[in-house]
């Protein structure tokens, strides 16, 4: 299941050249809303007001209201293959896959809609129905065989005495993979109900496909894809053309012949109570793959190892009352966030193993006398395994990039040498960039070893990975986030009480980027990191073609355009009248970048600079490089708009001007042939048919 969010004007897309979708959930009844949508009436819901009268159904509508979610259920590649390839059988995988998505949606409407309201108990009121819509494709942009659902989840739920208020997204966003998870075994179930006799190849997350369709099949007739994973996702679905997809599906292996063969495999089974669900066998296989996952786990934790471990399939209501009947035979732990969380007594004999191993690791007497004192005297407690601390939801990537800096300067000088080990090749750009870090290759002995985003490493990864250090006397540092924000709780519990028991270093608060960057308050932990980045930026800057800074994730590209604009106010350069639109500030100067498209010829990463400011009409002037005459927007026109001093790896693939690259060079797929020379790392190398831009420019380019 994918989710996105959506906007009160994108009722369009969904109609063109498309079948009508249909209303789903409670509160579509509750509005007399049934049968077939009409583009008028879901605009009218999406802008939250009733579709007969046009009356605003919330006392109050916040002008960045959110219209709504379109969550994506989609039919296994398999699946949908063996429907086009069978089509005297295709309603019956297509209706399975219909009634599937009804049943998620009602368990959403059980489960999980609610509103945020403080003076209810909790702090939260239920939701008594769903207020959405159904559109069902058979087929994707490139015209390949798609079984999926857009379910268009209005911002909307009617509570107890008919009001309607806003749902609250964190009451169902963080269970989006259980529902994914419920869909899948709602779907395997009615398919065997519908006579299908399936053998399925299960996948960790849920998923499975089904056996007697090839993997090279799949991947044939999944360009579709490929190209949203290159070239982002509304362009690769423009770029799509639809072209025959039989040949390419049966020179990978698969032919009608073949289909016809998965199909006379027919059994007439009762759709009702999965058999054998109740079975030991099935609970132990749960706890196995919980433990070997996490620690401490969720209900929606136990959904996705049950739709991994049960092939067979299960309704929605039956898998929820056999993981809430699981739930309550585990041992009930303390919480950090909101909702229940438990443990087994498999995953806490792990964490007690881990422990056991750092105590042993502490203890062996083998390490070398003369790098141990060296380790003494760089680190503060000389133990061979470290702790770097972050707080719960943030990462302080740069405060630990700065003191790992520090300390591998150090180490090298008395000849030790330093790897980390990341969880992707991206992480380990990111380190490299600004550490200067070399990820750790397989055989490879080091003396120091660097553990990115420990949190997110189950216990048996940490146990493999201090075994190995304590027989080879490595020294280990475990960075609680790193290149990812930190768990509010870690995958390991044992982790946490290895923390506890053996202290963390504090590498110092995180980068304040809402204050003067030349502030003396600012030059600790990792400010220095960021003020060489900003340096680097800064000397680029009075070029003709001045380049896009490029940082991870909302925060750190905020703090990154505050900072590059405090600068460039500090020097004088944005100076004159203002206009502010959306908190943000505009002067003569700014450079500006477009966020949600302006057109078809201001498409989104458009890069301009602001020429003249009109406070008392609240309008600027662009200049847009793509245009030759430049463009007046008011205020509603800047909310398309933000800052064009940074950017994110996303939006830098579309950014038409030169990008100066913190880091991370390999999140953006084809960004090779997009950076200019004074990247601060070299890219790492990608697939050539991902590393060609589509619109290339003559400024841009290694």
């Amino acid at each position: 299941m994918i989710v996105r969010p959506i906007g009160a004007g994108v009722a369009g897309y969904y109609f063109r050249g498309q079948k009508p979708g249909v209303w789903v959930g409670r509160g579509s009844q509750a509005l007399a809303l049934d049968g077939y949508v009409s583009q008028a009436h879901l605009s009218a819901i999406l802008q939250g007001r009733h579709p007969a009268d046009g009356r605003s159904l919330v006392d109050r509508r916040s002008a960045r209201r959110r219209a709504g979610w379109d969550l994506t259920f989609a039919a296994p590649k398999s699946a949908s293959l063996l429907s086009a390839t069978v089509p005297q059988r295709a309603d019956s995988i297509v209706t399975a896959h219909r009634i599937a998505v009804a049943d998620v949606v009602g368990h959403l409407e059980r489960h999980h809609l609610a509103a945020a309201r403080s003076f209810a108990p909790g702090g939260r009121l239920p939701v008594e129905g769903a207020l959405a819509v159904a559109f069902e494709h058979r087929i994707n942009s490139a015209a390949e065989p798609h079984v999926h659902s857009h379910v268009l989840l209005a911002n909307l739920g009617q509570v107890a005495g008919g009001a309607w208020v806003p749902l609250s997204g964190s009451d169902w966003w963080p269970s989006r993979n259980a529902l994914a998870a419920l869909y899948q075994l709602s779907l395997r179930h009615h398919l065997t109900g519908a006579g299908w006799d399936l053998d399925w190849r299960m996948r960790p997350n849920g998923l499975a496909d089904v056996a007697d369709v090839p993997r090279a099949a799949v991947r044939a007739t999944s360009t579709q894809s490929r190209a949203a994973a290159s070239l982002g996702r509304y362009e690769g679905r423009a770029a799509a053309i639809p072209q025959p997809w039989q040949a390419r599906a049966e020179a990978a292996g698969y032919s009608p012949d073949a289909a016809a063969q998965s199909a006379g495999r027919a059994r007439t089974r009762e759709v009702g109570r999965g058999v054998g669900l109740d079975g030991s066998h099935l609970a132990a296989a749960v706890e196995s793959r919980l433990a070997a996952e996490r620690s401490v786990f969720r209900l929606a934790d136990v959904l996705v190892a049950l739709a991994a471990c049960w092939p067979a399939g299960a309704p929605a209501r039956e898998a929820q009352a056999w993981a809430e009947r699981f739930c309550d035979r585990c041992v009930s732990v303390r919480s950090p966030s909101r909702g229940p969380r438990w443990t087994t007594d498999l995953a806490a004999r792990a964490d007690l193993r881990l422990l056991a191993v750092a105590d042993r690791s502490v203890g062996r007497a083998h390490l070398d006398p003369v790098m141990t004192d060296r380790m003494r005297n760089l680190v503060s407690t000389g133990r061979p395994i470290e702790v770097l601390e972050s707080h719960a939801g943030c990462s302080n990537l740069l405060a630990h990039a700065a003191i790992l800096d520090e300390w591998r300067a150090e180490w090298r000088e008395t000849g030790l040498t330093v790897a980390i080990r990341t969880k992707t090749s991206e992480a380990a750009a990111r380190w490299n960039a600004l550490a200067a870090l070399e990820p750790r290759r397989a055989g490879e002995r080091t003396d120091i070893l660097i553990v990115d985003q420990a949190d997110r490493w189950t216990t048996p990864e940490l146990i493999a990975t201090l075994t190995g250090a304590r027989d080879t006397g490595t020294r280990t540092i475990l960075v609680e986030g790193g290149t990812l924000p930190r768990l509010t709780q870690a995958r390991s519990a044992g982790l946490v009480a290895l923390g506890d028991e053996l202290g963390r270093v504090d590498p110092g608060p995180p980068p304040d980027w809402s204050v003067d960057p030349g502030s003396q308050a600012l030059q600790t932990s990792g400010r220095v990191a960021a003020r060489k980045l900003l340096d680097s930026w800064a000397r680029e800057r009075p070029s003709a073609e001045p380049p896009v800074l490029v940082g991870l994730g909302v925060d750190e590209v905020a703090g990154l355009n505050r900072a590059a604009r405090n600068q460039l106010v500090g020097e004088g350069l944005l100076t004159g009248p203002a206009v502010t639109a959306r908190g943000r500030e505009f002067r003569a100067g700014d450079l500006v970048v477009v966020l949600r498209s302006l057109g078809s010829d201001l498409r989104r990463g458009t890069v301009g600079s602001v020429l003249e400011v009109d406070p008392r009409r609240g309008a600027v002037t662009v200049a847009w490089r793509s245009r030759r005459k430049p463009q007046e927007l008011d205020r509603t026109g800047l909310t398309h708009v933000g800052y064009g001093y940074a950017a994110t790896p996303s939006l830098a693939t579309t950014v038409d001007a030169p990008l100066l690259l913190l880091g991370d060079p390999v999140a953006v797929p084809y960004l090779q042939a997009r950076v200019m020379q004074h990247a601060q790392a070299a890219p790492s190398p990608v697939r050539d048919d991902l590393a060609r831009p589509r619109r290339p420019s003559p400024h841009l380019g290694l």
